[in-house]
C-alpha cells in the first residue's frame, strides 16, 4: 500500500541560496567554562555533545572545547518548511578551529581563499557542526558531526583509532573500506528506532547507512531507521596504515522525521494563531471601510 502521508521537510546541510550564515567571529565575552547543562540527555556523543541537547547549551559545550575557535550560524538545516511571516533564529552552528590568516581582497584567487568566518583556513585542525532547527527559543540538536585533521607527524594509527571507536560505541554493524588512491574506512552503527541493533540480515542494514560522517555533504533519512553513527577514516596516501582525518555524525533518523513535521505543525499553529489574533484585533480598532 503506497503511503499517502506528505514528506516531510528534508534535511539541508549547508546554507541555501538566499540565506546567510553568521554571525561569525572569535568572541569569547559571553563564554563561561566548564559549559552549564540544564537538559538530561543520554546515549552516546560526539566529543561531549549528545543529541537533545538546547542549542545554547550545545554551542556553548562546543566553544569551551575549543576556546580559541571561530563561531558560524546559518539559517536553515530543515527545507521545505513553511515558515510563513515566522522569522526563524539560527538552525544550525559550526564551531572551527586551525591555523588562520586574514582574509585579503586584492585579487579574485585572495577572495576566493576566505572561508569560515572570513578567515583564510591554512590548517583547519578542528570542526564541529551540530544543527539545531527549532522555532525560536526551542531550538534542539538534532544531528552532530565532528571532523578532526591530523598534521604529518601527528597522524594515529588506524588500528588504534577503529579500535578507540568501537571501545566508545560497540561493535559497528556494517564496515566498508577503499584501498584506492586515496584509501579510506567507513564505518556504521546502525539501529532501529526501538533502539535495537540492526543485523547484517536485516534489509534495512542495507536501506539505514544515509547518515553521513561529513557535515558539508548532503544527507538524507527515513523514519524506518533509528540511531545512526558514521565514521570516516581518511588514510594517508603515503602511509594507509595512518589516519590523515577522521569525521564522525550521529542522527537518530526517526526521531529527526519526527522532529520535521512536528516543528512544520507548530510554525503552522503559531502562524493560524498570529493570523487570527490579527483579524481579531483589526476588527475591533478599525472602521469599517466606505463601500
Amino acid at each position: 500500500m503506497t503511503d499517502a502521508r506528505p514528506s516531510p521537510p528534508r534535511l539541508e546541510c549547508r546554507a541555501a541560496a538566499g540565506t546567510q550564515a553568521g554571525p561569525a567571529g572569535r568572541s569569547d565575552d559571553d563564554l563561561r567554562c566548564p559549559a552549564k547543562i540544564r537538559t538530561r540527555v543520554d546515549g552516546p556523543d560526539i566529543a561531549g555533545l549528545r543529541l537533545g541537547l538546547s542549542r545554547d547549551e550545545a554551542l556553548n559545550l562546543a566553544r569551551c572545547a575549543q576556546q580559541d575557535a571561530v563561531v558560524a550560524n546559518e539559517n536553515r538545516f530543515l527545507s521545505g518548511l513553511n515558515t510563513g511571516a515566522m522569522k526563524l533564529g539560527p538552525q544550525q552552528f559550526t564551531v572551527q578551529s586551525g591555523d588562520t590568516a586574514d582574509c585579503k581582497f586584492s585579487s579574485l584567487s585572495d577572495a576566493q581563499a576566505c572561508g569560515l568566518g572570513q578567515r583564510v583556513w591554512k590548517h583547519v585542525a578542528e570542526s564541529v557542526t551540530v544543527a539545531t532547527p527549532g522555532v525560536p527559543g526551542r531550538e534542539t540538536a538534532v544531528a552532530i558531526w565532528r571532523t578532526q585533521n591530523y598534521r604529518p607527524g601527528e597522524q594515529p594509527a588506524a588500528v588504534t583509532v577503529q579500535q578507540a571507536l568501537i571501545d566508545k560505541y560497540g561493535p559497528p554493524q556494517r564496515t566498508q573500506k577503499y584501498d584506492g588512491n586515496r584509501p579510506w574506512v567507513q564505518i556504521w552503527w546502525l539501529r532501529d528506532p526501538g533502539g535495537q541493533p540492526l543485523s547484517e540480515q536485516n534489509p534495512l542494514a542495507g536501506r539505514c547507512p544515509t547518515l553521513q560522517a561529513h557535515a558539508n555533504v548532503s544527507q538524507s533519512w527515513s523514519e524506518a531507521c533509528g540511531l545512526t553513527i558514521a565514521a570516516m577514516l581518511t588514510l594517508a596516501p603515503e602511509n594507509p596504515l595512518l589516519v590523515a582525518d577522521l569525521s564522525v555524525g550521529m542522527a537518530d533518523q526517526a526521531k529527526l522525521y519526527a522532529y520535521g513535521t512536528a516543528m512544520q505543525e507548530e510554525i503552522l499553529a503559531l502562524e493560524k494563531q498570529r493570523q487570527e489574533g490579527e483579524a481579531k484585533a483589526a476588527a475591533k480598532g478599525a472602521a469599517a471601510p466606505k463601500l
